[in-house]
């Protein structure tokens, strides 16, 4: 199981807020706050996502900013959040647009992922594949 993850950012701001709407919309809230950086999950000690710079050190490492890979060019990613119930998909993707996100994607059935996989896709404002999905059976 995954305990925390960054993504780079180009603009902290913008995907702040972004990933505070989005993520919200599948009930995932801001644990913690960093000079330049956020800290999103389900509640502690789970870490959902950390989108990235921060302009420090943390206990004599190297800035998290350097080890996520912020204001470099770095490969997208694809990350997917569990979203139940199966509306929360819809939400996020709404969201998603709202906030600067495009729906690659809109909430539908995906029978190739199995008999019950319902997501949708989004790209955030640096291009990363956002999924929601949920494999609640209909």
């Amino acid at each position: 199981m995954t305990d925390h993850f960054c993504v780079p950012v180009s603009d902290v701001s913008r995907s702040h807020d972004f990933y505070r709407q989005v993520l919200g919309a599948l009930g995932v809230t801001e644990d913690m706050v960093f000079p330049g950086a956020s800290v999103f999950g389900l509640g502690r000690p789970r870490r959902v996502l950390d989108p990235l710079q921060v302009e420090r050190s943390i206990a004599g490492e190297r800035p998290m900013q350097d080890r996520c890979g912020s204001g470099r060019s770095a490969p997208n990613l694809h990350i997917a959040f569990r979203a139940p119930p199966c509306s929360h998909v819809e939400r996020f993707a709404e969201m998603a647009q709202m906030f600067g996100g495009v729906v690659v994607h809109s909430p539908r059935a995906l029978p190739e992922g199995h008999d019950s996989y319902y997501a949708a896709f989004v790209r955030d404002p640096d291009g990363h594949n956002i999924e929601a999905v949920c494999s609640e059976p209909t």
